[in-house]
């Protein structure tokens, strides 16, 4: 994994901008007047991070939550976080265990079962060494926006994010799965 390439925040991409939450509510245009409608999927829901096999091949333990809540009007509200600690490993007489923590919290408008809203993320992946370790092992991180498809059947939200802006690697994106509450 290039740590480095995660140290600098970024920007977002042109797609990520069309999933912003409207600053001013007060200007007519799409998606900035409250909307009332039978096919807004208004609820909680509350899920998981399904994690690919890349972040997986070398866990030892994974925790995470999605909470996702669309108010009767279509605004998009929530977060997520997820953790990853993966196995240790040795060499030498050094011992290193990395921690991978993801953070976002949810914004936008739905008007239907299906659409695009705004995740703002934060990335940060931590080296936990013994006393013995004279390489030198840094912490990463790396905050950026992007959207996140969202689609409802019933009482299921699935949400996938785009790429990441920075490292547009399939490792990055993160499929959420919640039922409503």
């Amino acid at each position: 994994m290039e740590c480095n390439k995660l140290t600098n925040p970024t920007t977002q991409t042109e797609g990520d901008e069309a999933a912003e939450e409207p600053s001013d509510m007060s200007e007519p245009g799409p998606n900035t007047e409250p909307i009332t409608s039978d096919d807004i999927p208004a609820g909680n829901y509350v899920g998981k991070i399904e994690f690919t096999d890349d972040w997986l091949i070398e866990a030892q333990s994974i925790t995470s939550e999605v909470i996702i809540t669309i108010a009767e009007d279509g605004k998009v509200t929530g977060s997520f976080s997820g953790q990853i600690v993966n196995r240790p490993y040795s060499y030498e007489n050094c011992s290193i265990q990395w921690e991978s923590m993801l953070l976002g919290e949810f914004s936008g408008r739905l008007t239907e079962p299906t659409g695009l809203i705004q995740s703002s993320e934060t990335m940060d992946f931590d080296p936990n060494k013994n006393a013995g370790c004279s390489d030198t092992f840094e912490t990463a991180s790396g905050s950026f926006n992007r959207g996140v498809e969202i689609k409802i059947s019933g009482n299921k939200l699935t949400g996938i994010t785009n790429p990441r802006p920075d490292i547009p690697s399939e490792m990055f994106i993160l499929t959420f799965n919640a039922t409503k509450q």
